[in-house]
């Protein structure tokens, strides 16, 4: 069913490229970061796309377990952090997370795949990854502090007035695409691609609501 994932793959595209266009308008680093969050989803779901079609490479499955797993919701949280806090503090958020996606990098061109499990009927070929301790363990602490940082930013911000109610679809669209693989039904894991791609509007239009809340978007 590779039609999902496709259209997953179109919608990150072009959302990050629109988001990034605000960037221009506010000088505000959240429009970099954020679009960079965006293009990751993207480009784990072209993976998903990539083998329905033609098979699980090792190289796929890395690709998408980085791009989807690890690093989106860090990114997110990074452009709510640059919208609500002084550059100097959101740097080093941002910094942490050039760190983790350094060391993912590393820890993942060294892992080795089980090549039995890669191309196994209805099982997406990432579950062939095998997955070193560490990564697990820096993935996970960096999406649980990622969406406490997102959720409690959102929070802050809308009861100061910094943002609008609009920016809560940031962190939702986060939750969303993290818990995507619950749609995995039927044995096709393609069907994860339409909580991907749900995630992935809903936080196209958070964004534009901090857009407007900055006075950036115009009538966007």
């Amino acid at each position: 069913m590779w039609i999902f994932p496709l259209i997953a793959t179109v919608i990150g595209a072009l959302f990050a490229g629109v988001s990034f266009g605000f960037h221009k308008r506010t000088r505000n680093p959240a429009f970099i970061v954020w679009p960079v969050s965006l293009a990751l989803l993207a480009l784990g779901s072209s993976c998903v796309f990539l083998g329905s079609i033609g098979g699980w490479s090792g190289l796929i499955a890395k690709t998408y377990f980085i791009s989807e797993s690890v690093l989106p919701t860090g990114f997110l949280a990074s452009g709510m952090l640059y919208v609500l806090l002084p550059r100097k503090m959101a740097h080093a958020w941002l910094g942490f997370m050039l760190c983790v996606t350094s060391m993912s990098i590393i820890l993942l061109a060294g892992a080795g795949t089980d090549a039995s499990l890669l191309n196994v009927s209805g099982e997406p070929g990432w579950k062939a990854i095998e997955l070193p301790d560490a990564l697990t363990v820096v993935s996970g602490i960096t999406r649980t502090l990622s969406i406490l940082l997102l959720v409690a930013g959102t929070i802050t911000g809308v009861v100061y007035g910094k943002l609008s109610w609009s920016a809560a679809l940031v962190p939702l669209g986060a939750v969303i695409t993290g818990a995507s693989g619950a749609l995995v039904i039927a044995g096709r894991y393609e069907y994860e691609s339409i909580g991907m791609a749900t995630g992935i509007v809903f936080i196209f239009a958070g964004i534009i609501g901090v857009a407007q809340a900055e006075g950036s978007a115009g009538s966007v």
